[in-house]
């Protein structure tokens, strides 16, 4: 009984959302798409700090070869890139995670759809 209730009420909500299971599902393939542009973007910068990084280390290890001390603007310059790094991974870890949970929600909608309708034309839940 309060189960039945609770899905009721929670197709009663997606229905005013929803027309369909086909309008869940393309809701969900434009968010998971918006996510997924993003991790792109996010990889990408994060191939390019990489490149940076290499590159400084490079120039670093070049003038220690050479018997020079290493300037403090390149340490600083990596150590900005080092950081600059940590937070484009952190944002991709995050967006990754977003990815995993907005895919579920939507799953879970989809599931709640289906047994909230199947409860309207039946009156009972298989």
């Amino acid at each position: 009984e309060n189960s039945e209730r609770m899905l009721r009420e929670k197709f009663s909500l997606l229905k005013r959302r929803y027309g369909s299971i086909d309008d869940i599902e393309a809701a969900k393939l434009r968010r998971l798409k918006n996510i997924d542009t993003n991790i792109s973007i996010l990889r990408g910068n994060i191939g390019s700090v990489n490149t940076r990084i290499e590159n400084l280390m490079s120039q670093a290890a070049d003038m220690e070869r050479a018997g020079r001390n290493v300037p403090d603007t390149l340490l600083r310059q990596l150590s900005d890139t080092k950081a600059e790094l940590a937070v484009s991974s952190a944002a991709l870890k995050a967006r990754i995670e977003e990815f995993e949970e907005v895919s579920q929600r939507y799953d879970e909608d989809m599931a709640t759809f289906i047994a909230g309708k199947q409860l309207i034309q039946t009156g009972s839940i298989n």
